[in-house]
């Protein structure tokens, strides 16, 4: 999915976003330390405020959700995987 809206520019401070949307039921988030730390965006637009997950080194976007829509989606950002989409997008 690619987004440009004006919530994915400011979010991840680029142009917009190349994200995977998942059902929660196939999505493990793994995480042996400290929890992911979220932040509640409430400027969007439409469907209510999302969670967005950051990382606690760096603040990058890692994933979000919108659970108050009750989707049971998960929106990973793809930039996480540049190597593996490279090999899946350009053999």
């Amino acid at each position: 999915m690619l987004c440009h809206c004006s919530n994915c520019q400011r979010a991840g401070g680029g142009l917009g976003s190349m994200d995977c949307m998942l059902s929660d039921d196939n999505v493990v988030i793994i995480n042996d330390k400290s929890p992911i730390p979220k932040y509640e965006d409430m400027d969007m637009k439409s469907k209510g405020a999302v969670e967005r997950h950051v990382c606690s080194r760096y603040g990058s976007p890692i994933y979000y959700k919108a659970p108050k829509n009750n989707l049971r989606m998960t929106i990973i950002k793809l930039s996480l995987f540049a190597e593996e989409l490279n090999e899946l997008l350009c053999p």
